[in-house]
């Protein structure tokens, strides 16, 4: 049986009514005005919206699937605690809107411009964003599971404790934005690039941070265990007390970078430039410091690989000693 085509609603003005709990179903709106609308616990699924206005309309805890949008403009708009599922949104404007809250599962953003939204305690799962730019965006207690954000910029963005997990940022870019305590789980960020970022207690672990640069950022209590940061480049900064256990830093660039008491046991430091850095009382257990460029370093106080505890780390029961 074939699909009942689509009604189409053309260049209609629904600006300032009340449609809150209605439902929207297999509707293509063309041109049509929907600002300050009440739209809040709406269902709306299966439509297409064309250059359609959302300005300070009202989508809270609205549920939208499989829905389009192109071109749109959703300035000052509400979708805080909305679900959206399966949404595809294509050259549309989020200034200043409210996603707070919200569940977007497998919906897709192309170039988008997200200057000024709040995504706090925002959840996005499996969404992809493709040319798109977070632009003073708030990321408060927002989670990113396993999506697609190669290349996405992140320009003066706020919030504590945004979460990347499983998720592919290749050639981010994150600049003069303060996200202290961001946590990436297993995520892929080769090549992004951290400028003028307040990143202070971040964690990557885990991460393939290979090529990438941080440059001005403040890296206070940074923990990249086991991470790959090979050819990565964090020249000058503070890295005292920083967790690099298991990390592999190969080529690295940590020239005239401070590392004291920083935690590097099991580190793979082979052709890592450390000239000029500090490195007292750091942690160097089972690692091939002697493999790296140390002209200048301070390694006062540094502790060296302790033969009983790798030892201990190596037992197998039952085998022979």
């Amino acid at each position: 049986m074939s699909q009942e085509a689509a009604q189409l609603i053309k260049g209609q003005n629904f600006a300032g009514q009340s449609l809150a709990e209605q439902t929207l179903f297999n509707a293509r709106f063309e041109n049509c005005d929907f600002s300050g609308c009440d739209l809040a616990l709406a269902g709306v699924s299966q439509c297409v919206f064309a250059s359609c206005a959302f300005a300070g309309t009202s989508l809270g805890q609205a549920e939208l699937s499989a829905c389009s949008f192109e071109a749109c403009s959703f300035e000052g708009a509400s979708l805080a605690e909305a679900s959206l599922a399966q949404c595809i949104f294509v050259q549309c404007g989020f200034a200043s809107t409210s996603l707070g809250d919200a569940s977007l599962a497998r919906s897709s953003f192309a170039s988008c411009r997200l200057a000024g939204a709040v995504f706090d305690k925002a959840v996005l799962a499996s969404c992809s964003f493709s040319s798109t730019v977070f632009e003073r965006t708030s990321l408060s207690s927002c989670t990113f599971l396993s999506c697609q954000l190669p290349g996405t910029v992140f320009q003066g963005c706020l919030g504590k404790l945004c979460v990347f997990r499983k998720s592919d940022l290749t050639g981010a870019r994150f600049a003069q934005s303060q996200l202290p305590q961001l946590m990436a789980f297993a995520s892929i960020l080769e090549g992004a690039g951290f400028q003028e970022c307040l990143l202070a207690n971040a964690g990557f672990p885990g991460c393939r941070l290979k090529g990438a640069v941080f440059a001005n950022c403040d890296l206070s209590g940074l923990s990249c265990r086991d991470a790959d940061l090979s050819g990565a480049r964090f020249d000058g900064h503070n890295l005292d007390k920083a967790q690099l256990q298991g990390a592999d830093l190969r080529f690295a660039s940590l020239a005239g970078c401070s590392l004291k008491m920083a935690d590097l046991s099991h580190a793979e430091l082979a052709g890592a430039n450390l000239a000029n850095a500090s490195l007292a009382l750091a942690n160097l257990h089972c690692t091939d410091a002697d493999s790296c460029v140390t002209a200048g370093c301070d390694m006062t106080g540094a502790r060296p690989t302790d033969q009983a505890l790798l030892r201990a780390e190596r037992f197998v029961p039952g085998e022979a000693r």
